[in-house]
């Protein structure tokens, strides 16, 4: 047996001060968990953990977590009574800091229970104190863990402000800006529910990340929030949460949800993981220093170690023992390394358990100091029908494809404009058809690409759009023709001029060798993908509204490509006098 040589040694007499709460609606007041000292004494004499004749005393106090009392009963009874062990109270860490300092000082052990504590009550602060609990920054580990696992790079972090959870939201911090793999994107507390209140802390969420951290012991807030969350739009596949939570057993959860009746809850934690450790339970704690006392007394080859705290919570890195909600595995510094499992609801309200992440410590090879470690273990096979089966099958990201804003893909112009791109259509062809008709005066001659007239003027090509009418020109009609050769825009035609000479009258445009539109539409060889029928659409618009607010109101043909890039330039603008010309109105 691992213990047989205790049996060399002399009985050891351990005497044991218990500080505890009278609130009997606590799982850990005085009458609900004093019987597990006993149970856990007794399998301590059964297993033979202490040297033949040892014996262990109880003696208690009640303390409600306040200061005075919990410093008052732990010098009572370290320094008056020489007790060898304190077990602290599991109603606050206030009272456990206090405690410490007193069982630092008489060098007595300190044994940590019911609740998880601050990480300040490890290693040189309070090396007296041990104990099955687990600590903040264990959980905060678990949960970096997790986000450097599924390769999320960003998250938001959103708590209550009872004490339990400041100090997560401390320790996640620290972890956090101590590596540049992930990082914090937006951190707010929830004060109350105004609704001013949470639609911010929602759009906060919305423009900076798409993985939520929880921290919410009241499970009615997580209710209110999911609820909220759920009218928000934000339950869908695109996001996770995750709540970090201790419970006795994880069955607790599932006779217990955390969405109790609401359905707008219950959708929001289908999307929700829980990261649960089982909560340390007062037998544990009791059994585990049997445990530790023995490997001192082993190392030292004296019973008298009992009365060296320091010595006893030292180097307790020992295999794993059973306990009452499973496996507990010691750190060397005395502490519980928790075991944190992932686990969310499938459709029949089960929980399912879908990573492990279990704490330990090593020795770092470098400084030869103490670290902590973690070890994943994935207990699914496939993820589509497992993990990520209330996601669509499919890991989220912790940035979205298309950005927080949605605006970070490229636009697919035809089915973003696919009526106005099938107007535009509809339109080519009923001018393309009237074009075609024998007795239309609107009818071209050519059928190419350039099916517009073209002349040389001054050395380089030009546009010629003859107009049968004959009206003189007055003075008004002069002047907007001058403000139209003017007019300097990348989608408007540059207007050249008007020949009247002639035995028709000319307008006379720049020469664009792309063509017009009504060729573009019409040629079935020109392939036109979506950015390009995008810049059309685009650019019509804008031919629209540089014509309109720059000149004067005639009316306005849609005419060439530019001859460089895809955009268009509209022809034919103004030009009031020729609005029953031949030519006007081609697209």
């Amino acid at each position: 047996m691992l213990f047989a040589r205790l049996l060399a040694y002399a009985p050891v007499h351990v005497k044991m001060g218990m500080l505890f709460p009278t609130n009997i609606s606590s799982g850990v007041a005085f009458n609900n968990s004093a019987g597990a000292a006993l149970i856990a004494i007794d399998r301590i004499y059964q297993e033979n953990l202490l040297p033949n004749g040892s014996t262990i005393e109880l003696f208690y106090k009640i303390e409600e977590c306040i200061g005075k009392t919990s410093i008052g009963y732990a010098l009572e009874f370290a320094a008056q009574n020489l007790y060898d062990v304190i077990v602290g109270s599991p109603s606050c860490i206030n009272g456990d800091e206090l405690e410490g300092d007193v069982a630092t000082f008489y060098n007595v052990n300190l044994l940590l229970w019911g609740a998880t504590t601050h990480s300040i009550l490890l290693g040189s602060y309070y090396p007296t104190a041990l104990g099955a609990i687990d600590t903040y920054r264990d959980s905060a580990k678990a949960i970096q863990t997790m986000m450097i696992t599924l390769s999320w790079e960003m998250f938001s972090l959103i708590y209550t402000q009872e004490e339990s959870c400041t100090y997560f939201v401390e320790e996640l911090d620290t972890l956090t800006t101590s590596t540049n793999k992930i990082r914090i994107a937006f951190k707010k507390p929830i004060t109350n529910f105004i609704n001013d209140d949470v639609t911010f802390i929602l759009d906060q969420i919305k423009l900076n990340s798409r993985i939520v951290v929880l921290c919410m012991e009241d499970m009615s807030i997580y209710r209110t929030f999911a609820d909220a969350v759920h009218k928000a739009g934000m339950d869908t596949d695109e996001y996770v949460y995750i709540l970090r939570t201790t419970v006795k057993r994880l069955a607790d959860l599932e006779t217990n949800p955390i969405y109790g009746n609401d359905a707008s809850a219950k959708l929001v934690a289908s999307k929700t993981f829980l990261a649960s450790d089982f909560a340390p339970t007062l037998h544990d704690t009791i059994y585990l220093y049997a445990y530790a006392l023995s490997n001192a007394i082993n190392k030292s080859g004296n019973s008298d170690v009992v009365h060296n705290g320091t010595y006893v919570a030292a180097d307790n890195d020992f295999n794993a023992v059973t306990g009452v909600n499973g496996n507990i595995k010691m750190g060397r510094d005395g502490f519980r390394k928790a075991n944190y499992l992932i686990s969310s609801y499938n459709d029949a309200g089960h929980l399912a358990s879908y990573l492990s992440f279990q704490l330990y410590q090593y020795t770092d090879n470098i400084t030869g100091s103490t670290a902590d470690g973690v070890n994943t273990t994935k207990l699914f096979t496939d993820p589509t029908t497992s993990i990520w089966a209330n996601h669509g099958g499919v890991q989220p990201t912790s940035t979205p494809k298309c950005g927080f804003d949605g605006l970070g893909c490229p636009i697919d112009a035809f089915v973003e404009y696919r009526g106005i791109f099938i107007a535009v259509i509809i339109l080519g062809c009923a001018i393309a058809i009237a074009s075609n008709a024998s007795s239309s005066q609107y009818s071209i001659a050519s059928k190419n690409l350039q099916s517009l007239p073209i002349y040389i003027y001054r050395q380089e090509k030009v546009i010629g759009i003859k107009h049968e009418a004959t009206t003189r020109l007055d003075e008004s009609e002069m002047a907007e023709l001058r403000q139209m050769r003017t007019l300097d825009h990348d989608n408007i035609n540059r207007f050249i001029g008007l020949s009247i000479d002639g035995p028709a009258i000319i307008s006379v445009w720049k020469y664009c060798s792309r063509g017009n539109l009504q060729d573009i539409m019409s040629n079935s060889t020109i392939t036109m993908d979506g950015f390009f029928i995008y810049s059309i659409i685009r650019d019509l618009a804008e031919v629209r509204t540089v014509v309109e607010n720059g000149a004067s109101p005639g009316p306005v043909s849609w005419g060439s490509i530019g001859a460089q890039t895809h955009y268009f330039e509209g022809s034919g603008y103004g030009a009031d006098p020729f609005s029953q010309g031949p030519e006007n109105g081609y697209s």
